[in-house]
């Protein structure tokens, strides 16, 4: 293990008085740093999972109406290291995010010296700042500082570096996740891809400007995650019935580590994709639109238990109760209320969906043994 030294470039927000001035002025200089990220050989990780290609299109997915090409066939390998599962970054540079890399193939893996160039040459790094953002090249003279976050954009640049980018030998790799089988739908077209299930349990907006690499912020794959429209690892039996005419064949994983698949991965990712689309589509009108005693007091308790959830746990069960016990509360009972409010097709979409989803994962319910053994412990622990 080594590390790898990368100079950057980015910009902070700074508020100040300048002197002989009474207003506060707002301006963006420049920051010219430098951060490591871990650098390693090929033999120093393990193979977690290969993607096979058959390089036919049929395993490539539709994309706004055009079938991507197809070429060679390829064998993607994600690697293991350090409790971490890592994808080859592919696709453009810009893009920062698991899409970049749906379709991983050798002649497009990101090579790290173009990887160097590419942050030496960015500004915004990690697209913290809006588009056209003007920036300074040195902070001016001031009476006094109101704020100024250079530290935090600095700690933030470096920590997100060294956690979500991996060298190993000559290409770069970005943390992900378990890859799942994903069906796309476009109009009438349907395609089954494989991508990341996520890198963590962090749930943000599909275009929070902060997503971490490896998240999904497509709009077709989130949409497929909590409809359902996916399967883990194993389940390649139960895709076929989905396959198209224009589908014959999709991208196969193979799993080389089984234990990185955890027993509740599907359970997980749905409740998340659909914790995801509520706090994100209904969350604000809750904010706006609620204006009777009752609703804002309901509406009051359910931001609370969305904010609550939204916090991984460090328990991932706990996380999932969590996240499905304010689902419930909205979606179950209350959310005939929301009728009166703009959001009645988002709102049937998810409380299908979770309907759905509790028809696949009921509520777990113990058995007459294990209750009768659980109560005989009870009263052993009391007496």
């Amino acid at each position: 293990m080594d590390l790898t030294i990368i100079s950057f470039e980015t910009a902070y927000r700074r508020i100040f008085i300048p002197k002989g001035a009474r207003r506060a002025h707002v301006e963006h200089p420049l920051l010219k740093e430098h951060a490591a990220v871990t650098s390693i050989s090929r033999d120093e990780a393990e193979i977690a999972f290969r993607v096979r290609y058959s390089g036919s299109t049929h395993d490539l997915p539709v994309v706004a109406g055009r079938k991507a090409s197809g070429g060679e066939a390829a064998t993607v390998e994600l690697l293991h290291y350090r409790n971490t599962i890592w994808w080859p970054m592919v696709g453009s540079l810009d893009e920062l995010s698991a899409n970049s890399y749906r379709i991983p193939r050798d002649s497009s893996v990101v090579r790290v010296d173009e990887w160097l160039k590419s942050i030496e040459r960015s500004r915004d790094l990690l697209k913290m700042f809006p588009w056209g953002l003007e920036t300074v090249e040195r902070e001016s003279e001031s009476r006094r500082v109101v704020s100024c976050n250079r530290d935090e954009v600095l700690f933030r640049v470096r920590s997100a570096l060294d956690s979500n980018y991996l060298i190993c030998g000559d290409v770069v790799y970005i943390r992900g996740g378990v890859p799942i089988y994903v069906q796309w739908k476009e109009g009438n077209r349907r395609s089954i891809v494989v991508t990341s299930s996520g890198c963590d349990r962090r749930v943000v907006g599909r275009s929070d400007m902060y997503s971490a690499p490896a998240y999904f912020d497509w709009e077709e794959s989130q949409t497929a995650l909590y409809e359902g429209r996916f399967w883990t690892p194993g389940e390649e039996g139960k895709m076929n019935v989905h396959l198209t005419k224009s589908q014959r064949t999709f991208a196969l994983i193979e799993t080389c580590i089984p234990k990185l698949i955890p027993e509740t991965l599907a359970r997980d990712v749905q409740v998340d994709a659909l914790f995801r689309e509520v706090r994100r589509v209904i969350s604000p009108t809750l904010r706006r639109g609620l204006k009777t005693p009752a609703d804002r007091t309901f509406g009051a308790a359910f931001e609370q238990s969305i904010a609550e959830a939204a916090l991984p746990k460090t328990d991932s069960y706990a996380t999932t109760e969590a996240r499905m016990e304010a689902l419930r509360s909205l979606l179950s009972s209350e959310w005939k209320m929301l009728k009166r409010y703009p959001l009645g097709a988002a709102i049937r979409r998810c409380v299908r969906s979770f309907q759905e989803f509790e028809q696949r994962f009921p509520p777990e319910t113990l058995s007459e043994e294990d209750a009768k053994a659980l109560s005989d412990l009870s009263l052993l622990s009391e007496s």
